[in-house]
Order: structure tokens, then sequence, then C-alpha cells
């Protein structure tokens, strides 16, 4: 069984995280005569890029469910090794943290 994706909602979905994080910065940290420019091209560089590029683009992905749950079940290794949760050994840095979901 293979899941499918259009590329268009995939790239459109991935140039906007890396594209929000960027502009928020922009607009919070830069002065206002700064940020609200450069936010706005950048802004236009997207709607540039996807009408030119993703808007009829019909390509499909196709994910066999296999590798995804593969990948989920690596990365939930992974992650239960790292200490969080205590489950396995952690650093000290951790203790401080895990403080703050222990009630």
């Amino acid at each position: 069984m293979n899941i499918q994706i259009k590329k268009k909602y995939f790239f459109v979905m991935a140039y906007l995280y890396m594209l929000f994080p960027v502009m928020i910065f922009m607009l919070t940290w830069l002065k206002i005569y700064v940020g609200i420019p450069m936010a706005a091209i950048m802004a236009v560089g997207w709607f540039y890029i996807y009408r030119h590029d993703y808007k009829n683009n019909s390509d499909v992905i196709q994910l066999p469910l296999k590798h995804i749950c593969i990948i989920a079940c690596i990365l939930f290794v992974w992650v239960a090794l790292t200490g969080l949760g205590k489950l396995f050994y952690e650093t000290q840095d951790w203790h401080a943290r895990n403080a703050i979901f222990v009630t």
C-alpha cells in the first residue's frame, strides 16, 4: 500500500516551513522600516516560485507505508535512547528539563 502526496503540496509546505520563521524574525526583530519590506520581498518571491513551478504540477510522490513505519520506529528508538522520558541514561542537563514535566 502506498501513500500518495501531490508534489505541489509537499513542496509548498516545505517552503512555508522554511519561510515562516525567517519572516517572523524579520517582522519582530528588525526595525519596522526594514522588516516589512524584507518580509514582503520574501512573500512575493514565494508566490512567484509557487506560480511558476508548482501551480500546475500534478506529479505525485508515492511513499510505501512500510517505509514510513520503519522510519517512525527508527525515530522512536532514537528519541528513547537519547534519554528523553527517563527510559535510558540521560545527562545532567536533562534533569532540569524533566522537572518541568513532573507534577
